[in-house]
This record gives C-alpha cells, structure tokens and sequence, in this order.
C-alpha cells in the first residue's frame, strides 16, 4: 500500500492510504469464498454456489465488510509506519470500493504533542500548614451542633439566624416566572442561600403579616432569563423559627457514633478526622501550586480534542454542583457554550499538565508499584462513605476507571517527588483558614 502524510495547523495530520487493486480483489475473493460455503441459492447445491452469483447477491454486504476491514488493517500500518500517535479516533473519508481498481480514502486526526518537560526542578513552594488545637476542635463540634440544629416557632419579630416558613409568589414586570413561587417555603435568614434582598428584606418580619420586596438578579445569575433583571416578590410568613442548638448529651454522641457515650470520645474522634483533613488539604494545595507552575514553566501546543474532552467533564461537574443543591441545571437555563469558553484556560492547563505528568516520570523515571494503586485507589473509595463497596464493584468492572487510577496513583508519585526537589516554605494558619471555613463565614 502507498501511504502520505501532510501536515495541516497545529497538530493536525491526514493521511491517505492507497491499497493496490491486487489486495482488493484478494480481500473480495476471499470473504465471497467464506460466504458461498454458508448460502442456499435456488438452483445451487450448498456450497456450490458459483462466486459471480453470490457477489451480484450479496454486493453490498460484501463490499462494505471488506471495506471496514482494509480500512482497519491498513490505517494501523499506516500509523505505525509512519510513528504516529493520533489523539482519538480520525475522521475517515472513504473512496469507493471497486474491484480491480486500487482503494483509496483520507484519515483526519491530531497527534500528541512532543513534549520535553522543563522548569519542574528547584520550584518555590508555599505549604500552608496548620495544628490541630483545642480550638479547632471546639469550632467543630459547634458546627457538628449547627448541623442537628432544630428550629421551634416564636412570637418575635424575625432576626438573622432564624428560620422563616412562608409563601412568595415573584413577577417581573408584571408577569409571573417559572420557579418563583413556592409554598411552605423554608428560608433560613443569613444564610447565603439567597439573595441578599430577600434575605434582608425578611430581617424584622413578623408572622402572618405579608411583604412586598424588590430583589434585583446579578447580571451573572445562572438563568439567563432573569439575570440583570428586578423581581416583585409577595412574600407571606406563616412562622418563625428560633435555631436551638443540641446539648452535647449520650444521644447526641449517639448520633455521631461514639458508643461509650464520652465526649472525650467525640474529641478524639474529630482531632483525628481534622488531621487527615488537614493533611489532605496540604497536599491538594501543593498539588495545585506545581500544576500551576508546570503549566506556565512549559509552552506547547496542546490537542483540542483533548481540551473538548476536559470541558465535557468540568460542565458536567458544573451542573452536578447545582444538582447537589436541589437544583435541576436545565430548569437554570444554563449557557453551555458561555460555560465552555470560561471553563478553556483552566481545560487546556488540565490538559497540558496531563501530558506533562508522564513525561516527567519517564525522564526521571518514577513507576507505580500495585501497592501504590491499590492505595490509591483505597483512599478515593473511602471519599464515597457508605458507597464505598459500590465504588470498589465499579471499579473492579471498569478498566478506564481502573487506568484512570492508576493515572491518578502516578500523578501523586511525580508531584510528591517534584515537591521533594522543590523550595518550600512553610506557613502556619490557623485550622479554619486552611479548610476554608473563613470563606463559607463570609459567603453566609
């Protein structure tokens, strides 16, 4: 066979492959033969059915098996020859098969990029570090109390951190919209969860009156239909309710496990879980800090359908978020397209590190023992809690899951190994401002 290579932008290859009529005829010959052994013909003794007569019958079986298997045979070849390394399946445009005459077709596709991995030696760090103290500990149990908080109905005027149950009904220039009317509504003052006017609106409310309030949307709020946009809300309160706290009594200890009914128990318990939450938080922010550089210190050009591919993932993980907040992300309207070009920059860095990852661990060369995939995979099934069995079936059943594993288990060993090479510098903060507790104080 003859094959061509041209080289389009970036990293986009053809190639052309041309295979002789002699092959084409054998292909047909052969796969003709194989099928008269099989056919009953009128006319014909089985397996005496002469080969004209079963490819006049059969022509268009025939000539599209033998074209599927020249193009799968012959395109293999085609890039091994040539070294070639395409990044996903190619686009194929096919000649027509015809006997006698030699076959011939186009395959479209990008290659990975040649990467020399540069700048992953010598970097500066900063690891944010934090201690476990009394203190630390005391603010989780109080938010394990906020958790099992229970809010009863008082005869006061509404405050931030009570709870309201009401009724609205919204309308925008007049007109009602969809998902803005509710009833039996619960809506906790000072949370965050809504926006701001409402919320703030409601501070003061008293039940069984009814309010008017003006609620202006962001011009960035997920529904486009409502974003930039002032709502009417008719807002009536049917009760208010003041949060009470739990006593850290045997039930509630109970509740969180702790069966010899101590809270030095519970303490210990949360010191422990803080620690592997502090630990694990250390890591992910150096992990980020060498993605970062590694990124910037390496310039190449990096495959789009790989970049597609990672934005099909972060949209979806997008909604997802949304979903775990009793959200249905089609009802949000949501701009897939806007979501896509915000989401690029940090696509293309995913990608560009992944390529980078391997590289790295060949030149230095850092393997993966099974032990350290089994851990791996160990610690990603003890993130999914009482799923975890599950995950392990899963797993155990899918082969791209277990490489993408495996993929992980790498990916930690080389960014352990560039952050032993590395400058770090530790900084000590407090437990609240390394898991982000600041952050979700200042959103609420």
């Amino acid at each position: 066979m003859e094959v061509s290579v041209s080289e389009g932008s970036g990293l986009q290859r053809q190639v052309t492959v041309t295979v002789p009529a002699e092959r084409v005829n054998r292909e047909l010959d052969q796969r003709l033969r194989q099928l008269a052994q099989k056919v009953n013909l009128p006319g014909f003794r089985p397996g005496k059915v002469p080969l004209h007569v079963v490819e006049q019958k059969y022509r268009s079986e025939v000539y599209g098996e033998v074209m599927n298997e020249l193009l799968s045979q012959t395109y293999s070849d085609a890039l091994e020859q040539n070294e070639l390394s395409p990044v996903a399946q190619p686009d194929v445009e096919p000649g027509e098969l015809k006997r006698d005459e030699a076959f011939a077709y186009t395959a479209s596709f990008e290659v990975y990029p040649e990467v020399e991995p540069a700048g992953y030696k010598g970097l500066e760090l900063t690891k944010r570090t934090a201690e476990v103290d009394d203190a630390a500990i005391d603010e989780t149990l109080q938010r394990l109390r906020e958790m099992r908080a229970d809010y009863q109905p008082v005869e006061r005027a509404a405050a931030e951190g009570d709870q309201l149950l009401i009724d609205f009904s919204g309308k925008i220039d007049g007109e009602p919209f969809e998902g803005g009317e509710a009833s039996d509504y619960q809506m906790e003052l000072g949370s965050g969860r809504h926006l701001k006017e409402m919320e703030e609106g409601l501070v003061g409310a008293t039940a069984g009156a009814t309010y008017t309030i003006q609620v202006p949307f962001p011009e960035d709020y997920p529904r486009e239909d409502l974003a930039g946009k002032t709502a009417e809300f008719e807002v009536t309160v049917k009760e208010v309710r003041e949060k009470r706290l739990p006593e850290v009594d045997e039930a509630f200890l109970q509740a969180f496990g702790v069966e010899d009914g101590k809270v030095e128990t519970l303490r210990n318990d949360i010191k422990e879980g803080l620690e592997r939450e502090v630990t694990e938080r250390e890591r992910e922010e150096l992990r980020r800090q060498v993605f970062e550089k590694l990124a910037e210190g390496n310039d190449f050009e990096v495959p789009e359908q790989l970049v597609e591919r990672q934005l099909d993932r972060m949209v979806e993980s997008h909604k997802e978020q949304y979903r775990q907040q009793g959200l249905d992300p089609e009802t949000l309207q949501l701009d897939t397209q806007e979501l896509r070009e915000e989401f690029r920059d940090n696509a293309v860095r995913q990608v560009k590190v992944g390529l980078l990852i391997p590289e790295i661990a060949r030149v230095e060369g850092i393997e993966v023992s099974e032990e350290e995939v089994r851990n791996e995979l160990m610690r990603l099934a003890d993130q999914y809690g009482d799923q975890r069995e599950q995950f392990l079936q899963y797993v155990a059943q899918n082969q791209d899951q277990m490489r993408e594993i495996e993929g992980r288990a790498l990916e930690t060993k080389v960014v352990d190994w560039i952050v032993e090479n590395s400058q770090v510098t530790e900084e000590k903060v407090p437990v609240r401002q390394l898991l982000g507790w600041e952050e979700e104080g200042a959103a609420a």
